[in-house]
Protein backbone atom coordinates (compact mmCIF):
# COMPACT_ATOMS: atom_id res chain seq x y z
CA UNK A 1 0.00 0.00 0.00
CA UNK A 2 1.30 3.38 -0.65
CA UNK A 3 1.42 6.39 1.22
CA UNK A 4 -0.72 9.36 0.89
CA UNK A 5 0.52 12.45 1.56
CA UNK A 6 -2.08 15.25 2.34
CA UNK A 7 -0.44 17.77 -0.32
CA UNK A 8 -3.16 19.61 -2.26
CA UNK A 9 -2.77 17.08 -5.29
CA UNK A 10 -1.47 13.96 -4.78
CA UNK A 11 -1.13 10.51 -5.62
CA UNK A 12 -1.18 7.25 -4.19
CA UNK A 13 -0.09 3.98 -5.96
CA UNK A 14 -1.95 0.89 -4.76
CA UNK A 15 -1.05 -2.87 -5.50
CA UNK A 16 -4.88 -4.48 -5.41
CA UNK A 17 -4.95 -8.07 -6.69
CA UNK A 18 -8.88 -7.32 -7.02
CA UNK A 19 -10.25 -5.84 -10.50
CA UNK A 20 -10.35 -2.32 -11.09
CA UNK A 21 -11.08 -0.49 -6.99
CA UNK A 22 -14.24 1.44 -6.08
CA UNK A 23 -12.52 3.98 -3.74
CA UNK A 24 -15.93 4.58 -2.08
CA UNK A 25 -15.93 1.05 -0.87
CA UNK A 26 -15.11 0.80 2.81
CA UNK A 27 -12.32 -1.84 2.79
CA UNK A 28 -10.13 0.51 -0.20
CA UNK A 29 -7.30 0.87 2.07
CA UNK A 30 -7.09 4.39 1.72
CA UNK A 31 -7.70 6.41 5.37
CA UNK A 32 -11.33 7.82 6.24
CA UNK A 33 -9.82 11.04 6.00
CA UNK A 34 -8.56 10.55 2.35
CA UNK A 35 -12.15 9.43 1.34
CA UNK A 36 -13.02 12.72 1.84
CA UNK A 37 -10.86 14.07 -0.83
CA UNK A 38 -12.32 14.65 -4.56
CA UNK A 39 -10.84 11.85 -6.22
CA UNK A 40 -9.77 13.20 -9.53
CA UNK A 41 -8.54 9.78 -11.79
CA UNK A 42 -7.96 6.44 -10.79
CA UNK A 43 -5.59 4.11 -13.06
CA UNK A 44 -3.55 1.50 -13.46
CA UNK A 45 0.32 2.04 -14.29
CA UNK A 46 2.32 -0.82 -16.01
CA UNK A 47 3.31 -2.50 -12.40
CA UNK A 48 0.11 -3.33 -11.95
CA UNK A 49 -0.54 -0.84 -9.58
CA UNK A 50 -3.94 1.53 -8.97
CA UNK A 51 -2.76 5.09 -9.23
CA UNK A 52 -5.06 6.97 -7.56
CA UNK A 53 -5.13 10.65 -7.68
CA UNK A 54 -7.12 13.32 -5.69
CA UNK A 55 -7.29 16.64 -4.22
CA UNK A 56 -6.22 17.03 -0.54
CA UNK A 57 -7.40 20.72 -0.17
CA UNK A 58 -10.48 19.52 1.75
CA UNK A 59 -8.39 18.12 4.39
CA UNK A 60 -6.77 21.78 4.80
CA UNK A 61 -8.54 24.43 7.05
CA UNK A 62 -10.80 26.87 4.82
CA UNK A 63 -8.24 29.56 5.35
CA UNK A 64 -5.50 27.61 3.39
CA UNK A 65 -8.28 26.40 1.25
CA UNK A 66 -9.07 30.17 0.41
CA UNK A 67 -5.54 30.72 -0.82
CA UNK A 68 -5.61 27.90 -3.02
CA UNK A 69 -9.14 27.62 -4.96
CA UNK A 70 -8.43 26.35 -8.69
CA UNK A 71 -10.05 29.18 -9.84
CA UNK A 72 -9.15 29.88 -13.42
CA UNK A 73 -9.97 31.94 -16.35
CA UNK A 74 -9.14 30.91 -19.74
CA UNK A 75 -8.11 33.47 -22.77
CA UNK A 76 -7.41 31.44 -26.00
CA UNK A 77 -4.39 29.01 -24.97
CA UNK A 78 -3.78 30.63 -21.85
CA UNK A 79 -5.09 29.94 -18.33
CA UNK A 80 -4.97 32.56 -15.84
CA UNK A 81 -5.19 32.12 -12.25
CA UNK A 82 -6.42 35.25 -10.46
CA UNK A 83 -4.73 34.67 -6.44
CA UNK A 84 -1.28 33.69 -8.72
CA UNK A 85 -1.51 36.59 -10.90
CA UNK A 86 -2.41 39.29 -7.94
CA UNK A 87 0.88 37.89 -6.31
CA UNK A 88 2.90 38.18 -9.58
CA UNK A 89 2.04 41.59 -9.87
CA UNK A 90 2.45 42.58 -6.03
CA UNK A 91 6.37 40.40 -7.13
CA UNK A 92 6.80 42.85 -10.08
CA UNK A 93 5.68 45.91 -7.63
CA UNK A 94 8.39 45.12 -5.69
CA UNK A 95 10.64 44.36 -8.00
CA UNK A 96 10.36 47.53 -9.52
CA UNK A 97 10.35 49.55 -5.94
CA UNK A 98 14.03 47.78 -5.21
CA UNK A 99 15.54 48.66 -8.57
CA UNK A 100 14.75 52.26 -8.51
CA UNK A 101 15.19 52.96 -5.08
CA UNK A 102 18.45 51.28 -5.10
CA UNK A 103 19.46 52.48 -8.46
CA UNK A 104 18.49 56.53 -7.20
CA UNK A 105 20.78 56.13 -3.88
CA UNK A 106 23.77 54.86 -6.33
CA UNK A 107 23.36 57.68 -8.88
CA UNK A 108 22.88 60.10 -5.96
CA UNK A 109 26.05 58.78 -4.01
CA UNK A 110 28.57 59.07 -7.02
CA UNK A 111 27.17 63.06 -7.54
CA UNK A 112 27.94 63.94 -4.43
CA UNK A 113 31.24 62.39 -4.69
CA UNK A 114 31.78 63.88 -8.01
CA UNK A 115 30.77 67.74 -6.71
CA UNK A 116 30.02 67.84 -2.59
CA UNK A 117 33.33 65.83 -1.90
CA UNK A 118 34.88 68.01 -4.74
CA UNK A 119 34.63 70.86 -2.27
CA UNK A 120 36.61 69.34 0.43
CA UNK A 121 40.28 69.23 0.45
CA UNK A 122 42.11 65.91 0.02
CA UNK A 123 45.34 64.33 -1.51
CA UNK A 124 44.39 62.40 -4.78
CA UNK A 125 45.08 59.21 -2.66
CA UNK A 126 42.62 59.71 0.54
CA UNK A 127 39.61 61.30 -2.14
CA UNK A 128 39.76 57.66 -3.95
CA UNK A 129 40.00 56.00 -0.75
CA UNK A 130 36.78 57.70 0.59
CA UNK A 131 35.19 57.17 -2.75
CA UNK A 132 35.64 53.53 -2.41
CA UNK A 133 34.27 53.35 1.41
CA UNK A 134 30.96 55.87 0.46
CA UNK A 135 30.36 53.77 -2.98
CA UNK A 136 30.50 50.41 -0.23
CA UNK A 137 27.92 51.94 1.59
CA UNK A 138 25.82 52.82 -1.13
CA UNK A 139 25.84 48.70 -2.16
CA UNK A 140 25.01 48.36 1.85
CA UNK A 141 21.89 50.46 1.52
CA UNK A 142 20.80 48.55 -1.58
CA UNK A 143 20.91 45.74 0.21
CA UNK A 144 18.94 46.39 2.62
CA UNK A 145 16.25 47.99 0.58
CA UNK A 146 15.93 44.28 -1.32
CA UNK A 147 16.17 43.10 2.10
CA UNK A 148 12.67 45.13 3.37
CA UNK A 149 11.03 44.23 -0.38
CA UNK A 150 11.95 40.64 0.86
CA UNK A 151 10.44 41.22 4.20
CA UNK A 152 7.60 42.71 2.83
CA UNK A 153 6.64 40.18 0.51
CA UNK A 154 6.92 37.23 2.52
CA UNK A 155 5.79 38.48 6.22
CA UNK A 156 2.94 40.98 4.63
CA UNK A 157 1.65 39.90 1.45
CA UNK A 158 2.50 36.15 1.46
CA UNK A 159 3.48 36.24 -2.16
CA UNK A 160 6.22 33.65 -1.48
CA UNK A 161 8.69 32.07 1.44
CA UNK A 162 11.99 30.55 2.05
CA UNK A 163 13.50 27.11 2.09
CA UNK A 164 16.67 25.83 3.89
CA UNK A 165 17.10 27.27 6.97
CA UNK A 166 14.84 29.80 8.56
CA UNK A 167 14.31 33.19 8.04
CA UNK A 168 12.89 34.86 10.62
CA UNK A 169 14.87 38.51 11.29
CA UNK A 170 16.08 41.04 10.30
CA UNK A 171 19.52 39.48 10.16
CA UNK A 172 18.17 36.65 8.16
CA UNK A 173 16.77 38.96 5.15
CA UNK A 174 19.90 41.05 5.07
CA UNK A 175 22.23 38.03 4.67
CA UNK A 176 19.88 36.39 2.41
CA UNK A 177 19.84 39.92 0.47
CA UNK A 178 24.19 40.08 0.35
CA UNK A 179 24.11 36.36 -0.85
CA UNK A 180 21.92 37.43 -4.06
CA UNK A 181 22.91 40.89 -4.67
CA UNK A 182 26.76 39.78 -5.09
CA UNK A 183 25.56 36.26 -7.07
CA UNK A 184 27.36 34.58 -4.28
CA UNK A 185 24.81 31.88 -4.12
CA UNK A 186 25.60 29.28 -1.23
CA UNK A 187 22.36 27.41 -1.24
CA UNK A 188 21.57 27.13 2.42
CA UNK A 189 18.42 29.29 1.71
CA UNK A 190 16.44 29.76 -1.61
CA UNK A 191 13.35 31.36 -2.48
CA UNK A 192 9.95 29.85 -3.52
CA UNK A 193 6.88 30.76 -5.52
CA UNK A 194 7.13 34.55 -6.43
CA UNK A 195 10.06 35.56 -4.45
CA UNK A 196 11.99 33.84 -7.02
CA UNK A 197 11.46 36.90 -9.22
CA UNK A 198 12.42 39.34 -6.98
CA UNK A 199 15.16 37.13 -6.28
CA UNK A 200 16.71 37.36 -9.86
CA UNK A 201 16.37 41.10 -9.97
CA UNK A 202 18.04 41.71 -7.46
CA UNK A 203 21.22 39.39 -8.53
CA UNK A 204 21.23 41.44 -11.76
CA UNK A 205 20.48 44.91 -10.30
CA UNK A 206 23.61 44.18 -8.14
CA UNK A 207 25.65 43.32 -11.12
CA UNK A 208 25.01 46.26 -12.84
CA UNK A 209 25.72 48.71 -10.12
CA UNK A 210 28.90 47.02 -8.89
CA UNK A 211 30.09 47.11 -12.29
CA UNK A 212 28.37 50.89 -12.45
CA UNK A 213 30.92 51.66 -9.10
CA UNK A 214 33.86 50.10 -11.25
CA UNK A 215 33.57 52.44 -13.86
CA UNK A 216 33.12 55.39 -11.92
CA UNK A 217 36.45 54.69 -9.89
CA UNK A 218 38.05 53.45 -13.15
CA UNK A 219 37.25 57.25 -14.28
CA UNK A 220 38.80 58.76 -11.05
CA UNK A 221 41.38 57.02 -11.12
CA UNK A 222 42.43 58.01 -14.56
CA UNK A 223 41.60 61.68 -13.56
CA UNK A 224 42.93 62.16 -10.20
CA UNK A 225 45.95 59.94 -10.26
CA UNK A 226 49.33 61.15 -10.65
CA UNK A 227 51.72 58.69 -12.76
CA UNK A 228 55.16 59.01 -12.47
CA UNK A 229 56.81 58.32 -15.40
CA UNK A 230 58.28 54.73 -15.50
CA UNK A 231 61.97 53.71 -15.15
CA UNK A 232 63.85 52.58 -18.30
CA UNK A 233 66.61 50.13 -18.39
CA UNK A 234 69.85 51.44 -18.88
CA UNK A 235 71.06 51.45 -22.74
CA UNK A 236 74.39 49.40 -23.15
CA UNK A 237 77.26 51.59 -24.32
CA UNK A 238 78.65 50.71 -27.91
Amino acid sequence: MGRVTPTPTAASAINLSRPFPDVSDPRFPISSAAKRCKVKSTRRNRAGLFVVTADFRALAPRSARARSRPDTATFGYWQVHPIRSVSLLFSLILAVIAIVSSSWIHLAVMRWVSVGMAKIPLEPFNRVMMAVLILFFAHFAGIVVFAGMFGVGHQLLSIGGFSGESVDTVLDYCYFSVVSYTSLGLGDIFPTDHLRLLTGVEALTGLLLIAWSGAYLFAMMNRLWDWPPCAEPDKPKK
